[in-house]
């Protein structure tokens, strides 16, 4: 992991790009004697493994920041599908089975917050689930309150800003699971954001 002297993750995305274009170097001397399966086995021994590192900690960054690691694995879907360098990469995506790394980060970060809300003590994280009135509200039960003004200690653009609008989106069908059902949940909630 790398976090520089700001601590912004473009130094760990940055990382993450140049291995994930040094696989790609890889991978395309070696795409024509290697079947696109044994291509896709490397691709997810070496390169996915590290797109997926700890993803729900460096996810939360800006969306600008990750358009290199964007490009970077559309190359490696190019290159594992053997087509031509400015294919169309969406349709690739879906043939090999490989989710795109925006969507992977969704999925992770919704699962996180979903396991910080329902057990937050696990992580000593106070997300402030109580509601503010006695009475029943229309979203008491399935929305959490968000910070309403914009800090980065304590507003929406916070940690629990951001986990409260992560869990904030889930279907009331994933909210309404226990942490007991953790398996089930994180399968529902990669359906969701894959339809």
């Amino acid at each position: 992991m790398l976090i520089d002297h700001k601590i912004s993750w473009v130094p760990q995305i940055s990382s993450i790009t140049e291995k994930l274009l040094q696989v790609n170097g890889l991978l395309h001397r070696a795409r024509n004697q290697l079947t696109i399966s044994l291509l896709k086995s490397v691709y997810y021994s070496i390169a996915h493994s590290r797109l997926l590192y700890c993803l729900e900690i460096w996810g939360n960054g800006y969306q600008s920041h990750y358009q290199q690691l964007v490009r970077a694995q559309k190359r490696l879907i190019r290159t594992i599908s053997k087509v031509p360098l400015y294919t169309p990469s969406e349709h690739l995506f879906a043939v090999l089975g490989v989710r795109p790394v925006l969507e992977e980060i969704k999925i992770r970060r919704a699962i996180l917050a979903f396991e910080i809300v329902k057990a937050p003590h696990r992580f000593g994280i106070n997300i402030g689930t109580e509601h503010a009135h006695t009475y029943p509200t229309r979203f008491a039960r399935t929305c959490l309150p968000t910070p309403t003004f914009r800090t980065q200690r304590h507003g929406s653009l916070s940690l629990v800003g951001h986990i409260t609008k992560d869990y904030n989106i889930l279907p009331s069908n994933v909210k309404s699971l226990s942490i007991s059902q953790l398996n089930l949940a994180k399968r529902l909630i990669a359906a969701f954001f894959t339809t």
